[in-house]
This record gives C-alpha cells, structure tokens and sequence, in this order.
C-alpha cells in the first residue's frame, strides 16, 4: 500500500491525532478533529490490513479514549453554563 494506505502515514496520522485530543490545552474542536481522523482511519485500517491487525486495535482504542474525553468536555461545558 502507498499513501494514505500505508502503516507509516496511517500511523502518523493516529499519532496527530493523539497528540490533538491529548493536548492539556485541547478544545472541543481539537478532539473533534482527532474523532474525525481517528475514524477515517479505523476504516482505511480495517479495509487495507483486516479487522485482527494490531495497528487497528491500537486506532480503536485511541478512538475510544477520544470519544470519551469529547464526552468529559461537553459535561465540563454543561457544569460550566450552569454555574454562570
């Protein structure tokens, strides 16, 4: 595989995106993104190596932690509206 195919930018782009939602200072948006990215390439990732592959156990867990921390945010939001 070449391009958006192959491991090493599968692998790059997972690390971005980690890097995004794992930022101390990240926004809404910025998990947002991270969400998107993590998505495109848990199905690239099952498509080109198969739903067994490591790289696509590691992609789910990212997307899941990812999810969850959107999840933590928009309650944080919610707490916040309310308090003001």
């Amino acid at each position: 595989a070449t391009g958006a195919e192959h491991a090493t930018f599968i692998r790059l782009r997972g690390l971005y995106a980690k890097a995004l939602y794992l930022d101390d200072c990240a926004s809404r948006n910025d998990v947002a993104e991270a969400v998107t990215i993590l998505e495109d390439l848990y199905s690239t990732a099952r498509r080109v190596f198969g739903s067994n592959h490591p790289l696509l156990r590691a992609i789910k867990f990212d997307l899941e932690r990812a999810i969850q921390y959107d999840l933590h945010l928009a309650r944080r939001a919610i707490i916040a509206a309310k308090a003001a």
